[in-house]
């Protein structure tokens, strides 16, 4: 899914014309696509660009050793950025089980604890794609929901 995502953004979406596309899909799992001149870069393992299983960069404190992943590790990138993790991060922090629009909805409304817990995941999301910008170098970061 985010290989097309990348190279339909470079074709005619948000990166046209851009020669390196990095898209990043945020949803129930966290995803990326890597196009080159148009042309999906997927690698000898079809795995390139896949990077929400890579660890959460610069852990703060609370964030060690992340929550458990389904692939069998901690403190992976979707562990933190996916849907549901935005949930949980906001009940954790508040007691309040609410689902990732409506966590957006009282943040746009000026609740605090929302625009806290929209804020904690700016950051991480920023902290995860300095490394993409590292080693790609990409001309556009196209996100989109999945």
């Amino acid at each position: 899914d985010a290989n097309c995502f990348a190279v339909s953004e470079a074709a005619d979406g948000a990166a046209e014309g851009a020669e390196m596309v990095f898209g990043v899909i945020l949803g129930t799992g966290v995803g990326g696509g890597i196009a080159l001149n148009g042309r999906p870069v997927t690698g000898r393992n079809a795995i390139a660009g896949e990077w929400g299983h890579n660890p959460l960069p610069w852990p703060q404190d609370d964030e060690r050793p992340g929550p458990g992943c389904y692939c069998g590790l901690s403190g992976c990138i979707e562990t933190f950025l996916s849907g549901p993790a935005l949930a949980r991060d906001h009940l954790a922090a508040t007691g309040e089980d609410l689902a990732p629009p409506a966590i957006a909805a009282r943040a746009a409304a000026g609740n605090g604890d929302a625009e806290a817990s929209l804020a904690r995941y700016e950051k991480r999301l920023a902290r995860a794609l300095a490394t993409v910008i590292n080693i790609l170098d990409p001309d556009v970061i196209v996100l989109g929901g999945g």
